[in-house]
């Protein structure tokens, strides 16, 4: 325990801080011979902000998300469609937000599932679910906005993914309703896998805000990019989340998506 001075040995420097001052302190900031009460106080002072900045410098930074695929092999290549067509109105194409093989995994037994929608004068797109054995599990359409952006699509109440098992997805917009095979599609494919009792435990006593690296780490694509997308809209203005989505959709090539505004699938989950 350190010892105590009575206050009429303020002035004097006590015997440990010959120690103190060697060791502890930058080495640019000299020794005060002064040894009045006012420059001792103002010794302190400066060491002690400059002990704060140092901490506050060294202090760990949160990882930014990173995707890293899971070892299951799965063949496949995204692409994107519809640069050219009866109702696009740009050069950039409808993109679905998945890895490079249009696989993604989830825990979730209703994930939700983005996409980018570039300007376009369809109204509405289409989501159909099937599974293994190309049976359709699940058909719906969806009313677009004007503008373009990332929207998103949660699997409602009563279609449950089954665990360990692969379903395909296809997402059109709907240019022509009596001509069908002349909607831009993209499609992808989905598995539930079982949360391993690690990352429960990670999950358990990590914050939401560091959620979205664990889940990516882990492979789990589809809950990476849902919980970081969700952390985004709550704090819209957060430059590290926005560094954060880059990170992400860098990693799996979606560079030229990263800054697309998250607005539609924002307005979306404030009316649930």
């Amino acid at each position: 325990m350190r010892p105590h001075y009575p206050p009429s040995d303020f002035g004097q420097k006590p015997p440990w801080f010959k120690s103190l001052s060697s060791s502890c302190l930058p080495a640019r900031i000299p020794l005060l011979k002064d040894s009045s009460a006012f420059h001792w106080r103002k010794f302190v002072q400066i060491n002690l902000a400059v002990a704060i900045g140092l901490a506050v410098g060294l202090a760990p930074f949160v990882a930014l998300a990173s995707y890293t695929p899971p070892r299951l092999g799965k063949p496949g290549r995204r692409v994107g469609a519809g640069v050219r067509g009866v109702c696009m109105e740009s050069g950039r194409p409808l993109m679905p937000l998945v890895p490079t093989n249009a696989f993604g995994t989830t825990v979730e037994d209703q994930p939700t599932l983005f996409w980018y929608v570039p300007p376009t004068s369809a109204q509405s797109a289409e989501f159909t679910l099937l599974d293994e054995n190309y049976k359709e599990v699940y058909k719906t359409t969806l009313p677009l906005q004007k503008v373009p952006g990332i929207i998103s699509f949660q699997l409602p109440a009563g279609t449950m993914l089954e665990l360990q098992k692969s379903y395909r997805w296809q997402f059109s917009l709907v240019c022509d309703a009596n001509v069908p095979s002349a909607n831009p599609f993209v499609e992808g494919e989905i598995q539930r896998v079982e949360i391993s009792q690690s990352l429960t435990k990670s999950l358990e006593r990590s914050p939401l805000r560091d959620r979205p690296e664990i889940y990516a780490k882990a492979g789990i694509w589809h809950d990476a990019l849902s919980t970081l997308a969700e952390l985004r809209c709550l704090r819209p203005g957060d430059p590290l989340l926005t560094s954060r989505w880059i990170t992400l959709l860098n990693s799996v090539e979606l560079n030229d998506f990263a800054a697309e505004p998250l607005a539609q699938y924002c307005t979306q989950i404030s009316h649930r």
